[in-house]
């Protein structure tokens, strides 16, 4: 509200003209701006912001957490600043080829931080356009999926170990195999395989019991695993009594030495 004060020609204060303004709209964006600054601010993501040129504009403190450089080190840079090198051109051209095409791109890649280490993450890009549908801005929002690949990493290894004697079960056999047959089959080495079953174990277990069968099994899985160079080859219990032992690039006669 305005007021103004009307005077007569003698001085006297005749009467008042007052101007209202309905400024709720304007409130209701003001509040919305405070609050997406809020949010902007204090979101666990990592928030960049450029120019239509892919020079960066914003960034917010989880940025700065997450990558190492703070608010003033990252203003005016490129994103390049981040790149960690292991994702290839044609990833980078299909990745800015979707955003152009659908407005968005997300998935997962590799980034380096201010120290130097390189980290994985989950990002999302999207473009930013005015009413001419021009692009003036992208806006980058990304996570550190660092923990996430760690546990999986671990689950992944636990899925393939053994829980009774501690080296690879079958599916580490199948997983370990296919790996080194597609490396050695492309650059013509062998690869040899041992099998190993124990005789009698039923009767054994039977008669002693199962918990000194699995004691016998967990010695005999470590006899198998110590007889091997660990660097290269792989001790397997293949299921119930039955073990294995891959050996890449050992021949017939250097895999019968082994066995």
């Amino acid at each position: 509200m305005h007021l103004t004060p009307l005077f007569d020609e003698y001085g006297e204060l005749e009467y008042f003209i007052g101007i209202q303004k309905d400024i709720t709209v304007r409130k209701q964006a003001q509040e919305a701006r405070i609050l997406y600054e809020k949010v902007f601010h204090n979101t666990m993501q990592g928030v960049m912001i450029t120019d239509q040129h892919s020079t960066i504009l914003l960034v917010n403190e989880a940025f700065s957490k997450i990558t190492g450089y703070s608010v003033q080190e990252a203003i005016g840079q490129k994103p390049t600043m981040l790149s960690s090198g292991k994702q290839t051109t044609p990833f980078y051209q299909q990745l800015w080829q979707d955003i152009h095409t659908k407005g968005q791109w997300e998935g997962e890649l590799w980034n380096k931080r201010k120290n130097g280490e390189i980290y994985p993450e989950f990002l999302n890009i999207s473009e930013v356009r005015n009413s001419k549908e021009e692009v003036t801005n992208y806006v980058a929002i990304f996570t550190d999926i660092t923990e996430s690949k760690n546990r999986e990493k671990q689950l992944a290894t636990l899925s393939m170990r053994d829980a009774l004697t501690g080296i690879a079960n079958r599916r580490g056999f199948d997983h370990y195999t296919q790996e080194k047959w597609a490396v050695l089959t492309e650059i013509e080495e062998p690869l040899s395989l041992i099998l190993i079953d124990i005789d009698h174990f039923k009767l054994y277990n039977d008669y002693y019991g199962h918990l000194e069968g699995d004691a016998t099994l967990v010695i005999v899985a470590q006899l198998i695993a110590n007889s091997i160079d660990k660097d290269i080859s792989l001790a397997v219990r293949y299921g119930g009594e039955e073990f294995a032992v891959i050996l890449p690039q050992y021949h017939l006669e250097a895999a019968y030495e082994v066995a």
